[in-house]
């Protein structure tokens, strides 16, 4: 779907990619509501506010050109879950991890924290939080 927006905006405009995003997640959630026991379907309507929120299609004015474009042609690049990463940006708690986590087994593999909702309600005041998209890293202290 970020495709078949990204090339809408490109072709036509940015609202033409935002109507695009709109309807199909419209349709989604009618097919959605027909099947309820479709489980496949039930988080989509989540990646695409995330990509309407995203500065990709964000509709204002405070995103310079040359920035949109990068994103857009970036965009291009990724595959799936990096594109859902992106658009839904994964969130762990640092404050309270317990081995093996966070520590490289024998095959050198890290196993991370198990990710959150992107809600204030996931968090506490003295935690400390890694939010990562693909691109950049925050981490919150509080």
């Amino acid at each position: 779907l970020s495709q078949i927006a990204l090339s809408r905006s490109l072709e036509g405009n940015l609202p033409e990619g935002r109507n695009k995003l709109q309807t199909q997640c419209q349709q989604i959630v009618q097919a959605y509501n027909m099947t309820p026991d479709a489980e496949a379907l039930q988080f989509l309507p989540l990646y695409i506010m995330g990509m309407l929120k995203s500065q990709a299609f964000r509709p204002t004015a405070d995103i310079p050109a040359d920035l949109r474009t990068y994103i857009w042609m970036r965009l291009e690049t990724l595959n799936v879950s990096q594109l859902a990463a992106y658009y839904y940006p994964r969130m762990m708690a640092l404050h309270n991890v317990q081995d093996p986590i966070g520590v490289p087994d024998e095959n050198a593999r890290v196993q991370l924290p198990d990710m959150l909702n992107l809600t204030s309600e996931s968090m506490t005041q003295d935690g400390i939080y890694l939010l990562e998209d693909g691109e950049v890293m925050l981490m919150w202290v509080g």
